[in-house]
């Protein structure tokens, strides 16, 4: 037998009515993503100090969506979908602006861009087939390290001037995009898992 869909504490109560669209928490996603190309010209830019700051407040409004939507009752499928693909849209922007100006190592953003990929592909092949898994904490985990990943390595380009802190942002941003990669792909281990009993439920249900 396989194992249980981890409960998902963000769902929202039964009475809820996820088919809503216009509400603050899809209003702040969208914004988020329109917010991606203007942090990626700030980053082609070289401006690091400030492209790091604009990823953290991007990044971060994911927490501020998620709390405004859950204390207002305002869980959304739409939601749903907008919120991580704002944040698999903000870390293609950040690794493609990284290889591009050649911070960090190209086998690093390519596995942290594979893994994004895969990810990519399942979770669209799942919407196509309408079914919908809700992302499990080690998932949440391995996108945070990534994140935090991503921000360092912007954070020791801008510290190129400065030897011993550039080389300690560059060790701690590839030990968490090594550690992101490996809990990302061990989540797509278990999203492709319960996608699959999903629809074989559903099957089973119609």
């Amino acid at each position: 037998m396989s194992d249980p869909i981890e409960p998902q504490h963000d769902s929202p109560p039964k009475s809820s009515d996820t088919s809503q669209i216009l509400t603050v928490p899809n209003a702040i996603s969208v914004v988020r993503i329109l917010c991606i190309p203007f942090f990626l010209w700030v980053l082609l830019s070289r401006h690091f100090v400030w492209a790091a700051v604009l990823f953290f407040v991007i990044a971060g409004t994911d927490f501020i969506d998620g709390r405004i939507a859950r204390r207002f009752d305002q869980v959304s499928d739409v939601g749903k979908a907008l919120d991580p693909t704002a944040d698999r849209l903000l870390v293609f922007a950040a690794v493609v602006g990284i290889m591009v100006l050649q911070i960090v190592p190209l086998w690093l953003m390519l596995l942290i861009l594979a893994r994004e990929v895969a990810v990519s592909v399942v979770s669209i092949y799942f919407l196509v087939r309408h079914v919908r898994v809700d992302v499990r904490f080690v998932g949440k985990c391995g996108s945070a390290a990534t994140m935090a990943a991503l921000v360092g390595f912007i954070v020791a380009a801008g510290l190129a001037a400065f030897p011993p802190w550039h080389v300690a942002f560059v060790i701690c941003g590839v030990i968490l995009g090594l550690l992101g990669v490996g809990l990302g792909f061990v989540a797509l281990v278990h999203y492709i898992r319960d996608g699959r009993r999903m629809l074989i439920e559903g099957r089973q249900t119609v």
